[in-house]
């Protein structure tokens, strides 16, 4: 069903010998099936709006930091032409 939203961990890469805090880079990418980019694009906004920058803490205790996300326009998906697809690229810190 569209919208939709996937979120792939793509680097998870320790600082320091303890593991205690790693680099962690993502992609998120947004899926519409409308006619036009427009939704795909503005729901990839929001989540842009509301990550870069910000910091956030998991239930399980792990804490999100210097949150950086850029984003990409969105492009019709090779193997489905109906279907728009926005990315954004995500980078952070975690302890």
């Amino acid at each position: 069903k569209y919208p939709n939203v996937r979120i792939r961990v793509t680097k998870l890469s320790p600082t320091t010998t303890t593991c205690s805090n790693a680099n962690i880079e993502a992609v998120i990418r947004v899926f519409s099936e409308l006619p036009s980019s427009s939704q795909a694009n503005e729901i990839a906004s929001v989540i842009l709006k509301e990550l870069h920058g910000k910091s956030f803490s998991t239930p399980n205790g792990a804490r999100f930091t210097g949150i950086q996300v850029e984003q990409l326009g969105a492009d019709r998906m090779v193997e489905d032409n109906q279907v728009w697809q926005a990315t954004l690229n995500v980078k952070a810190m975690v302890s």
